[in-house]
């Protein structure tokens, strides 16, 4: 009579798709988590990017009493990790005249742009007897500053 021998090498067919199984269901627990934390961190950026142009530009114009209308807007460019500032009307600034209040007022060295590829629009508001009035807002982003 032939003994059947069981061989203790290896794992049976049910032992690898109940482990292929398992790591289906975490996979498809985490994925769906990790894309909304990555979403919820670029609004977090751009929200924190808002605040920053609000505040260097409120700066400028404390410190340079500047109170004039005034609006421009900065257009993601994510592919080269910059901005690129827009006149109102949406055409690329050149002229340094037009460049002096966002080169004076929060651009120090590259613009900045936001990670969900929105476009920033800035927008400074005369006030008779005060400072100007300034919104920072961005298509990317609802929150506006």
């Amino acid at each position: 009579m032939l003994k059947f021998m069981k061989s203790k090498l290896g794992f049976t067919l049910v032992e690898l798709i109940v482990v292929i199984l398992i790591l289906g269901v975490l996979v498809a627990i985490a994925v769906p988590i990790y894309s909304s934390v990555n979403e919820k961190s670029r609004v977090k950026v751009c929200t924190a990017l808002q605040k920053e142009i609000y505040t260097n530009i409120k700066n400028y114009c404390i410190d340079n009493n500047y109170n004039e209308n005034y609006t421009f807007k900065i257009r993601s460019n994510a592919e080269e990790e910059k901005g690129v500032l827009l006149d109102k009307d949406g055409n690329e600034l050149k002229e340094e005249a037009d460049l002096k209040l966002v080169k004076e007022g929060f651009l120090k060295s590259d613009v900045p742009y936001c990670p969900s590829n929105g476009t920033y629009t800035v927008v400074v508001t005369k006030v008779v007897g005060g400072i100007a009035k300034i919104e920072v807002s961005c298509d990317g982003n609802e929150d506006t500053h």
